[in-house]
């Protein structure tokens, strides 16, 4: 067997393990979750993830503050593939590697509306691309994003 098979997407399947915890207690929101996924395929990263979120509730507002993760793990060369080898090891470089802090607030509209804002600002770490296509330029090392979002309920 060569190691193509590591690389087989026709049977690709994961598990994928997530521990969670939630507090609201009316004036204090606290949310934190850690997920850990373990593919068959080398073509996809194992990975862990997570996050922690805290907000105060002032009135029908809701500012919250959350800190996020995403690490990768596996190698990084392949070596079995003789010519292929340029065409591997570049899938297994571009491993998702970042960090984000998020600072929103939701406000409630009315019950069943809501609508939430949010600034993230997204550290792919060294030399790879985070969640992005490609990685930053070498002069940037971080990227904000802004969300603007309606939620309903009916």
């Amino acid at each position: 067997s060569t190691g193509c098979d590591d690389y087989d997407l026709a049977h690709l399947r994961a598990t994928q393990v997530s521990l969670g915890l939630r507090h609201d207690d009316t004036r204090w929101l606290l949310i934190a979750e850690l997920t850990h996924i373990k593919p068959s395929s080398l073509t996809a990263s194992k990975e862990l993830a997570g996050f922690v979120s805290v907000g105060h509730y002032v009135g029908n507002w809701l500012p919250y503050l959350t800190y996020s993760w995403l690490r990768s793990f596996g190698p990084r060369t392949e070596t079995r593939n003789g010519a292929l080898n340029p065409v591997f090891t570049t899938l297994l470089q571009n491993k998702a590697q970042q960090h984000t802090w998020s600072l929103g607030a939701r406000w409630e509209a009315r019950p069943g509306i809501a609508l939430k804002g949010q600034i993230d600002k997204v550290h792919p770490d060294q030399g790879s691309p985070g969640t992005f296509t490609a990685p930053l330029p070498t002069s940037t090392s971080s990227v904000n994003v802004f969300s603007l979002a309606l939620d309903w309920t009916y």
